[in-house]
């Protein structure tokens, strides 16, 4: 046989194979500088505000206002009873006969409403205060600021870039499983 053919024939299925072998490489290189690798996953919060209601009470000043009655019921009819008389004296020294009893009589009646209405004008009920404290509550309600979980920030490589993204759940493994739509491409500096 030839040299030159046993020599191919042996160095055939070499080639062949360091092909191979190559092409299984740029395969490897191919699939890794297609993958995200994951370079930190870090847990994002929002602030969200709760309300928080409370009760705010305090005493309030109550004035009240009411008349005491000043004037008795002795002393309307004394008073009365004295404009009477002296209505009455005064109606005596008027005229003659009948007709000074007639102006006595009148007289009388006058000087009692006179008497009367003089003690009740003097004895005008008095306005009384009193005061009290009553308790007054209101709702009040105040906002807190209470951290919350809302998902995880992941930075990642991909294609010799540094990409940063938003994910609902954290990612597992080395690399992501797919890549993301929306991402923040990061200085690498």
């Amino acid at each position: 046989m030839n040299n030159s053919l046993i020599a191919a024939v042996i160095a055939a299925p070499l080639v062949a194979g360091s092909s191979f072998g190559g092409y299984k490489l740029y395969q490897n290189y191919q699939a890794e500088n297609n993958r995200a690798r994951i370079v930190e996953v870090a847990e994002a919060t929002r602030i969200e505000k709760v309300p928080v209601s409370r009760q705010e009470c305090w005493q309030e000043k109550v004035v009240n206002v009411h008349y005491e009655e000043q004037s008795t019921q002795a002393g309307k009819v004394g008073s009365a009873a004295l404009g009477a008389v002296i209505g009455g004296a005064v109606g005596n020294q008027i005229g003659d006969g009948r007709g000074r009893d007639a102006a006595t009589v009148v007289a009388a009646i006058i000087g009692g409403k006179i008497g009367h209405d003089v003690y009740q004008k003097n004895h005008q009920p008095k306005p009384v205060e009193t005061v009290s404290y009553e308790p007054r509550c209101k709702t009040v309600t105040d906002y807190n600021s209470v951290e919350k979980p809302n998902g995880y920030t992941v930075t990642y490589e991909y294609q010799g870039q540094t990409y940063t993204t938003h994910m609902d759940e954290a990612p597992e493994g080395e690399y992501l499983s797919t890549l993301p739509t929306e991402v923040t491409v990061q200085d690498a500096g």
